[in-house]
């Protein structure tokens, strides 16, 4: 009788592992089909977040190089002479920079 008792108790701690792994794949399933898309979301927004930088990158490095062409031009009429047209240049390129709105955008830091 002994051998029986065994045996049930056996087969019973067989039974509950089984359940309770099934229970693991179960829930292994719920929570992957939870996150995936949202790991997926957050890849996608990486992906356009690095683009974002990569057109920024490139805006900023053609504006620098028209402002250093504009300063060449305002140095090249202030070496000839023309202090009234290095002087309007200066302007220009300052409402060039205003117009960006980079001394608003300064401020919020």
């Amino acid at each position: 009788m002994s051998d029986q008792n065994e045996e049930s108790k056996a087969a019973e701690v067989e039974v509950v592992e089984e359940n309770s792994s099934h229970d693991i794949t179960i829930l292994k399933e719920l929570v992957e089909g939870i996150a995936e898309p949202l790991v997926k979301g957050q890849i996608e927004e990486t992906k356009r977040a690095e683009l974002l930088v990569g057109l920024y990158e490139k805006l900023a490095n053609k504006l620098f190089w028209i402002v250093v062409i504009i300063l060449a031009i305002a140095g090249l009429a202030l070496w000839k002479g023309e202090t009234q047209l290095t002087e309007k240049v200066i302007i220009a390129l300052i409402g060039f920079i205003g117009g960006l709105g980079i001394g608003k955008s300064m401020g919020k830091n």
